[in-house]
């Protein structure tokens, strides 16, 4: 009896403490969810260190504040659809696709997750898509590494496309983007030729890992969704173009739809939240040499990235509850 006891007693803290290997898994998700606002939040620290806060919020009183916000609500809903026509080719091309209209309201709803990280907001797609159409989990995830190439390959034929047009460069930055573009290009062509070789020597190949999906990408399809790709950051670029005006900051169009590129670029990396820290980092980096008053682009960025963050988690809680509901369905049905 005296032994049973003990027994009980010796269990006991393993119901109220948990295991170490379960604390260290704890902290290993939290430190990967807080890691991108660590890093986002130290460059945002370093950046305002190197200029005048004061100059930075005098410059908000330079801004037209009305242009700014039409011009923003313009880019969010027009990325919005084109996102969208994205989305629903590529899932028609490549597995199942829902109607435009749901495949809108469940990018629109990923948004929510996209602030905590681009690839959260993928993976919340690939999420439900599996549960509401019976994608399979791989084919998925290949979908939006097909879509990952293709921004890669927008983002650098939209950089030489702006270059062409250029007169002189009018940054020392200009060259270096140029360069990066040759390269991002070269990488997507590189990408696009193997899976045309691995197409054309495993035709009927059944295998189901993730980079499949890019075999199975006919070459019309893939040239097709690079054009929505190169679409939607021509909108961004010239989203830049017409907010920067807004702010009095007058940018050659070319070097702001090359320089733009860069930007997205740098925010699609995982390591930061949403855009924040990194925006400053790259507005600052890029566009000083084009400011009036002092502080202007800093100040810019800081609009541009909390905007675009409000405004698409905005969108983001509109249509939230609504895949959330068919995702419930799903479930009980």
């Amino acid at each position: 009896m005296h032994s049973m006891q003990n027994s009980k007693s010796a269990k006991s803290p393993a119901v109220f403490f948990p295991s170490q290997g379960l604390w260290l898994q704890r902290g290993w998700s939290a430190l990967k969810l807080s890691l991108p606002w660590l890093v986002s939040g130290l460059l945002l620290y370093w950046v305002f260190s190197q200029h005048d806060l004061y100059a930075v919020f005098n410059a908000f009183e330079h801004a037209q504040v009305f242009s700014f916000l039409l011009v923003t609500v313009g880019y969010l809903l027009g990325t919005l659809v084109v996102d969208s026509i994205y989305l629903h080719m590529s899932f028609g091309y490549l597995a199942t696709s829902g109607t435009f209209m749901e495949m809108l309201r469940v990018r629109a709803a990923a948004y929510v997750l996209t602030i905590i990280n681009m690839f959260v907001g993928m993976g919340g797609l690939v999420v439900y898509m599996h549960r509401r159409h019976g994608i399979g989990l791989k084919r998925g995830s290949g979908i939006m590494l097909v879509e990952l190439l293709q921004e890669v390959g927008a983002m650098s034929l939209v950089v030489l496309l702006a270059s062409l047009f250029l007169i002189e460069p009018s940054s020392p930055h200009i060259p270096q983007a140029i360069a990066a573009a040759y390269w991002l290009l070269g990488f997507y062509v590189l990408c696009y030729l193997v899976s045309r070789v691995s197409r054309y020597l495993s035709p009927n190949s059944k295998r189901q890992d993730v980079f499949r999906t890019f075999d199975d990408l006919q070459s019309v399809q893939f040239i097709k969704l690079l054009g929505i790709k190169i679409l939607q950051n021509l909108l961004h670029g010239a989203y830049i173009v017409f907010a920067l005006l807004s702010f009095g900051i007058n940018v050659p169009r070319e070097s702001a739809m090359a320089f733009a590129q860069v930007i997205q670029l740098a925010r699609n990396m995982p390591l930061n939240a949403f855009g924040i820290g990194v925006d400053q980092l790259t507005f600052a980096t890029l566009f000083s040499v084009f400011e009036s008053v002092p502080g202007q682009v800093v100040a810019f960025s800081i609009a541009y990235t909390f905007s675009v963050l409000l405004g698409r988690a905005l969108l983001g809680f509109i249509y939230l509850p609504h895949a959330m509901k068919i995702l419930g369905e799903q479930k009980n049905a």
